[in-house]
């Protein structure tokens, strides 16, 4: 599949989640990020330290382990201006929860984050 059908099916899966998980936030588990692979279509909060980001056409991914087994969180292109600008510094090296469904795309996990709201962070580290 090309980058267009992965940004097209990552921008779906956000659109899905997105209307019931601002309805109720604080009401979903919270998993660490490594726990992610057992709740796929299901609306989690995802907690753990961005190791990095990751710079795409389809958005700005936060990655919490180098290993792409586990899930990351995917602010699409569309909506990087919400969080005003500067995601790579706002949150790599902080403990953070995002709320969102987990979905799968062959072997990557991913949770869409469309707006700050859904990201907290819960230690800025030293």
């Amino acid at each position: 599949m090309t980058r267009r059908t992965l940004g097209d099916f990552i921008l779906l899966a956000i659109s899905i989640g997105s209307a019931s998980v601002v309805a109720a936030q604080q009401n979903y588990p919270t998993i660490p990020y490594k726990d992610a692979g057992g709740y796929v279509d299901t609306i989690v909060w995802v907690e753990g330290t961005v190791l990095k980001t990751e710079n795409t056409p389809e958005g700005v991914y936060l990655v919490f382990s180098a290993n792409e087994k586990f899930v990351r969180v995917m602010v699409p292109r569309a909506n990087v201006d919400a969080f005003g600008g500067g995601i790579q510094h706002k949150y790599t090296g902080k403990k953070i929860k995002a709320v969102g469904k987990v979905a799968k795309y062959g072997y990557k996990l991913i949770v869409g984050v469309n707006e700050p709201k859904r990201i907290k962070i819960i230690d800025a580290g030293t």
